[in-house]
């Protein structure tokens, strides 16, 4: 996924230093020791700038490579579901915009608000109401001019306002509303516009023109913004838990969700964002071959992490993946197929979006445990013997490898293992994730993920599960299946049950 060989200038501490002393040979050694030490570490400084640019390992440089190619990378989008509310009576009863619920989620013990995200007006005793997982805030002061100078910025650093939903923000400066855009290219001397740009952390800040390029704010102006932030992934719930009305409406008897939430989506990672840049490029505005279509289903939303695309007889048919798994929602398969139609020979060629073919082997495995491993801890090292399986027959595989490229395995944990697999695991089994990560992708090769038409190799099973000696397995040994999963070139592995005796 990165050139970690690229170098800028390879003049290192040895070659500086003998090089001064074969031109100064009458001069005293230590003024060379502290000449090439300096130099070193200003080649090492400038290889590791120019290496983040060329080979962007940041979401800062990311950003920067996506707005120099023209693209707006997609942030945290919110999960969405439908709550059952039964009122006092039967009435007709108004839930306004930014009305909150709330519950404990039962994978990271935090609370998790859902908003209204629009007004709606219903009828009935027991009504349905749509809320999206968010919370909105309105009016903040985010900070203040520091310099009138090109390019000024405000971090927001607050943790409380990390997740920002793209679409949610307005800013203000002195009152007066700026306009958000991807990049400073078409703005003009007087043009008050803004671009924001985020960080690993989930931090964020915007950043203002230079005078020529974008308005200059003066200097102390005050910036506001209204914007909604989400946990994107760590913001889905499990069936009956979005229990509470956050005002504790005297109308509301009973809330909840009837079905887990399953939808929503955490940032795009550098990969993502490098790759849909590039995409931005490519496609511009046309589609000519089946690997435009992947690409372009990819582009249109951050919920799509996996694309196939195939055209026949003027007819192009994309398989998506969506983030988490299972099956792509309407709402999501209506945006692909908005997206990718625009891009096809005047804007109406036939398409189909579909559900992905899985082909979802039964996974079975027997471990013995070594001798250290006390009886309570024995169901922990099923568990991680079960996910090193889950990694390598999952369809949705990419999300954890990107997510700990970017974020390292413990972010990973908290926000992609254990909501997308409903797993709890802790802190302490970090080392063994990471383990299983890496031991994942050395298997991967050249692939950067599993793909459509990738077999579920034996070998494969046998090596993720003979691994994990360290982590507490003495002996592993597959069950089933007992022969390579072949599959066609349309479909992909995804194992639906994986179990470790």
């Amino acid at each position: 996924m990165s050139n970690s060989n690229f170098k800028y200038t390879s003049r290192s501490y040895q070659d500086i230093y003998f090089r001064l002393k074969e031109k100064y040979p009458h001069y005293d050694d230590s003024m060379f020791s502290e000449i090439a030490g300096m130099f070193d570490t200003f080649s090492e400084v400038m290889n590791a700038v120019v290496s983040d640019l060329m080979d962007p390992k940041t979401r800062e440089s990311a950003y920067f490579r996506a707005a120099f190619m023209g693209y707006d990378p997609v942030e945290s989008e919110p999960a969405t579901t439908v709550l059952t509310v039964k009122l006092r009576q039967e009435m007709t009863k108004t839930f306004q915009k930014g009305e909150q619920f709330s519950g404990i989620s039962s994978i990271s013990g935090d609370y998790i608000y859902y908003e209204v995200p629009d007004q709606v007006v219903v009828t009935g005793e027991t009504v349905a109401v749509p809320v999206k997982q968010q919370r909105t805030y309105t009016g903040v002061e985010i900070g203040k001019i520091q310099r009138s100078t090109e390019f000024a910025e405000i971090h927001v650093r607050s943790e409380k306002y990390r997740g920002l939903v793209k679409s949610s923000l307005e800013v203000f400066i002195e009152g007066e509303k700026w306009n958000r855009v991807t990049n400073f290219d078409k703005s003009g001397v007087d043009d008050k516009d803004y671009v924001v740009c985020y960080k690993n952390t989930g931090e964020w800040f915007i950043s203002f023109g230079d005078g020529v390029k974008g308005k200059l704010p003066n200097l102390s102006d005050v910036v506001t913004a209204n914007f909604a932030v989400t946990k994107g992934l760590a913001g889905r719930m499990k069936a009956g838990e979005i229990n509470q009305s956050v005002s504790n409406d005297p109308d509301i008897e009973v809330v909840t969700n009837i079905e887990d939430v399953v939808n929503g989506n955490d940032p795009e990672t550098v990969s993502s964002i490098l790759r849909n840049a590039a995409a931005t490029t490519r496609l511009r505005d046309a589609i000519f071959y089946d690997e435009d279509l992947e690409i372009a289903a990819m582009k249109s939303s951050s919920s799509v992490v996996k694309a196939k695309g195939k055209g026949e007889s003027g007819i192009g048919s994309i398989y998506i993946v969506p983030a988490g798994g299972g099956i792509p929602t309407v709402q999501l398969k209506e945006q692909v197929f908005t997206f990718v139609q625009k891009l096809t020979a005047f804007e109406n060629q036939p398409l189909n979006v579909l559900d992905p073919p899985y082909v979802q082997p039964v996974i079975q495995a027997q471990i013995s445990f070594r001798k250290n491993v006390l009886e309570e801890k024995k169901d922990v090292v099923r568990a991680i013997c079960r996910f090193a399986l889950i990694l390598c027959s999952s369809a949705v595989d990419i999300q954890v490898l990107e997510s700990f490229a970017d974020n390292g395995i413990d972010v990973t944990r908290r926000l992609i293992i254990n909501p997308i697999w409903g797993i709890d695991f802790t802190a302490e089994e970090n080392g063994a994730l990471a383990f299983i990560v890496r031991q994942w992708e050395q298997l991967l090769g050249a692939r950067k993920y599993r793909d459509f038409g990738q077999s579920l190799e034996l070998g494969d099973l046998y090596i993720m599960g003979n691994g994990l000696y360290d982590y507490g397995v003495d002996e592993f040994h597959l069950i089933s299946p007992t022969a390579i999963t072949v599959i066609g070139e349309l479909e992909i592995v995804n194992s639906a049950i994986v179990e470790v005796l």
